[in-house]
């Protein structure tokens, strides 16, 4: 079963809205003219989001249980064909070709977060691709995918011209989904697909992209840093506007340095060097 909120707001409240949604653990949303649906597990607490949603202005919401199928049918129609940093994203329901130099993705969601369409993971997109364009050597590099949710970045890596992808992730739901969405784009001979941690995950990578919440991506930054070759790069998001001063705090600490930071609609990226 799925607790799903109908959330009526002006445009401009959608991002900080949808933010705050995530923060709370939300699995999905969902978007309409004026209206977003939000997606959670059973173990939520509905008073908890209601509560949150009450500190925007003009934000009226409304609550439900669905069964899981309801669930992925409304995701299912709303999850349309997007181009994101020269990959045009497909779900495997639609008929869809790539636009001239363009690569092709195929991606169910599932119950995984990560589709490309959000700007935390459009933004870490743009910033492998322009890593992959960079270098002549591109095949012997190595790339962590840490927190894969949907493998999303890890096929984009493929798709890129790595050859050497490892993706993990600590959540069953994600491992299954990333497993078939690897599957579905024929990448299953280059992506190496961990159900665990970075600790899992070995050391010796060119390229760590960690699309992840502030509290999780905090421990992790020693064993990030750890893992990078010398000159290697670490991609973060899933920021919030503010949140990026303490894990800009801990990855100096742990000896990465700031390449740049990349701020859009209340979300914050930052890209590091070893």
């Amino acid at each position: 079963m799925w607790h799903e909120f109908k959330i009526k707001l002006h445009e401009d409240m959608k991002e900080p809205v949808m933010a705050s949604l995530y923060e709370l653990g939300c699995q999905g949303i969902t978007e309409g003219d004026g209206e977003l649906s939000a997606y959670f597990q059973d173990d939520v607490d509905p008073a908890t989001v209601t509560g949150s949603l009450s500190v925007f202005s003009g934000v009226e919401s409304s609550y439900s249980v669905v069964p899981e199928q309801d669930w992925y049918a409304s995701w299912k129609e709303n999850f349309k064909p997007f181009h994101a940093a020269g990959i045009m994203i497909c779900p495997p329901w639609e008929d869809c070709n790539a636009g001239l130099g363009e690569k092709k993705m195929i991606l169910d969601p599932g119950q995984a977060f990560g589709t490309g369409d959000h700007v935390t993971t459009s933004t870490v997109l743009g910033m492998l691709k322009s890593w992959a364009e960079t270098l002549p050597n591109l095949p012997v590099k190595r790339f962590l995918d840490l927190g894969t949710g949907t493998g999303v970045l890890s096929i984009a890596a493929a798709l890129y011209g790595v050859a050497d992808i490892t993706a993990v992730d600590v959540e069953e739901d994600a491992i299954r989904t990333a497993a078939r969405n690897i599957l579905l784009n024929n990448m299953h001979e280059r992506i190496n697909l961990i159900h665990g941690s970075i600790k899992e995950a070995g050391r010796g990578y060119d390229f760590i992209a960690a699309n992840i919440f502030q509290e999780a991506l905090l421990d992790m930054i020693p064993d990030i840093a750890a893992a990078l070759n010398m000159d290697g790069k670490v991609a973060v998001s899933g920021l919030l506007s503010g949140q990026e001063e303490q894990v800009i705090k801990a990855a100096k600490a742990s000896g990465l340095d700031i390449v740049k930071v990349v701020s859009c609609s209340g979300w914050v990226s930052v890209l590091f060097r070893n």
